[in-house]
C-alpha cells in the first residue's frame, strides 16, 4: 500500500503545514511514501531540504513540469493532450493558476508513481481538531481516512474543518442573509451570525455518512477508482472582473457530483481537521478592521459567483432561473455589504455574476475538453481500456 500526500500552493516555504501531517502519520505508525507539491512561484530551498530529510518529495512547478511532460510523452501521449494539464494559459497571461489545474498535476503524478491512495490537504490545515474549550487535540489523520477508504466500494473519503468558517463572524445587518443567497452560501448563515462561530471537531461518536460533497483540503482518494469508476478530473476556471483575473472555486464540489453519478461511493468521516483560516486562532477575526479578512471574503465571494452558473448547469438545477434569482439578490443587497464593511469593491458583485454567466458556454467547453483528455491519459496509465467507460460526467 503506497500513500501520497498532495499539496497545491503558491510558494513552498516553512509557512505551509505539511510537516505536521508527515509527523502525525508516524506518530500513528503510518508512513506517507511520497509528498507531491504543485507550486507556481517561489521555493525556499532550505525548507525543501528539510522536507526531503523526512520524506521523498516530488515538486512540480506550474508551466515548468518538464519531467512530467517527458513521462507522459514516453507513454505515447500526444503533446496536444498532455499540455492541457502541464501548460496553464491563465498563469502565462494573468499569473493566476486555477485550483483544478494544480490538483490535476498532483493527481496525474501520483498515478504515474503507482500510488494507491492520494491525500490532499491545504497549506493552512493541521491534523488536529478544535475541542469545545478551543484547544487543539491531535487526531490520527491517515488511519481515520483509510479505515473507510479501504472498504471495497468506497472511492473517496472526506470531511469538513473545525475552526472559523471562510466567511468570518459578523454582526447581523440588513442584507447579509440575502447577500449569502446571492453567493449560494445561505446554508452557512448560522455559521456567520452566531454567538459562538467556531466549528468543533470530535473523535468519538462521529456521524459517518455517505455524501456527494468533497472538501479539497481534507480528502483521500483511492486511485484505482479512476480506472474502475472512470472518475473525472478536478475542474475550475477563471474569469475577469474589473480588469482583474479571478479564480473560480468549487473544483472539489464538482468532483463530488460527478463521482456520485459514476456510482463512486464517497464517505464523510466526520473528522473536522483544524483550519487556521486567519492565522490567529482562537482570536475572533474582525472583518471591519482587518484588511486580510475583508480581502478573503471579497475573493471568496467572486470565486463562488464564478463557480455557480457551471455548478447549477451540471446539477441540472434550473441554472437560468437560479442565475436570475441570485443576480437579484446581489443587485439589491451587495450595497449593504459594501456599506457595512466600508468597502466599495463589494458593489461589483452584480456585474460579476453577469460576467460569470456569460462565461458558461466557455466553461462547459473547457470541462468537456479537460474530461476527454484526462480520460485518455488515465487509459494510458492504466495500460488500456478503463473498466467503466460508460461515465455520466
Amino acid at each position: 500500500m503506497k500513500i501520497a500526500l498532495g499539496i497545491i500552493t503558491k510558494n513552498i516555504t516553512e509557512d505551509i503545514s505539511v510537516l505536521s501531517f508527515i509527523e502525525n502519520a508516524r506518530n500513528h505508525d503510518k508512513e506517507i511514501d511520497r509528498l507531491i507539491i504543485a507550486y507556481s512561484h517561489e521555493i525556499d530551498y532550505v525548507y525543501l531540504k528539510e522536507l526531503e530529510a523526512h520524506i521523498d518529495v516530488d515538486i512540480i512547478k506550474i508551466n515548468e513540469s518538464y519531467s512530467l511532460e517527458s513521462d507522459l510523452k514516453n507513454m505515447g501521449i500526444d503533446e496536444e493532450i498532455y499540455k492541457t494539464f502541464t501548460k496553464s494559459l491563465d498563469f502565462e497571461l494573468f499569473d493566476k493558476v486555477p485550483y483544478s489545474f494544480s490538483r490535476n498535476l498532483v493527481l496525474i503524478k501520483a498515478m504515474l508513481l503507482n500510488m494507491d491512495y492520494l491525500f490532499f490537504v491545504d497549506t493552512d490545515v493541521y491534523p488536529s481538531i478544535v475541542t469545545q474549550n478551543n484547544k487543539l487535540e491531535e487526531i490520527d489523520f491517515i488511519n481515520s481516512h483509510l479505515e473507510y477508504l479501504k472498504e471495497p466500494d468506497v472511492a473517496i473519503t472526506t470531511s469538513d474543518y473545525s475552526g472559523y468558517f471562510i466567511i468570518p463572524p459578523m454582526d447581523e445587518f440588513y442584507g447579509l442573509k440575502e447577500y449569502m443567497k446571492g453567493l449560494q452560501k445561505e446554508s452557512a448563515y448560522n455559521r456567520v451570525v452566531c454567538t459562538d462561530c467556531i466549528s468543533y471537531g470530535r473523535k468519538e461518536n462521529r456521524q459517518i455518512r455517505d455524501t456527494n460533497k468533497i472538501l479539497g483540503g481534507n480528502v483521500a482518494i483511492k486511485l484505482d477508482a479512476y480506472y474502475k469508476k472512470n472518475l473525472p478530473p478536478f475542474f475550475s476556471s477563471t474569469y475577469s472582473v474589473n480588469g482583474e483575473r479571478v479564480l473560480t472555486r468549487g473544483e472539489d464540489t464538482l468532483l463530488g457530483l460527478f463521482a456520485k453519478r459514476n456510482n463512486a461511493r464517497i464517505v464523510d468521516i466526520d473528522l473536522l481537521i483544524f483550519h487556521d483560516t486567519y492565522k490567529h486562532f482562537p482570536t475572533i477575526p474582525d472583518i471591519k478592521t482587518q484588511q486580510n479578512v475583508k480581502d478573503r471574503l471579497y475573493y471568496a465571494s467572486l470565486g463562488w459567483i464564478g463557480r455557480n452558473p457551471f455548478l447549477n448547469f451540471v446539477k441540472e438545477d434550473n441554472y437560468l432561473s437560479k442565475y436570475k434569482e441570485q443576480r437579484e439578490y446581489l443587485k439589491k443587497y451587495s450595497k449593504y455589504v459594501a456599506e457595512h464593511l466600508d468597502d466599495d469593491r463589494f458593489l461589483v458583485m452584480e456585474n460579476a455574476i453577469d460576467l460569470a454567466f456569460d462565461q458558461l458556454p466557455k466553461f462547459v467547453k473547457q470541462y468537456e475538453n479537460t474530461r476527454e483528455k484526462f480520460t485518455l491519459i488515465v487509459q494510458k496509465i492504466a495500460g488500456g481500456v478503463l473498466v467503466n467507460e460508460n461515465s455520466t460526467c
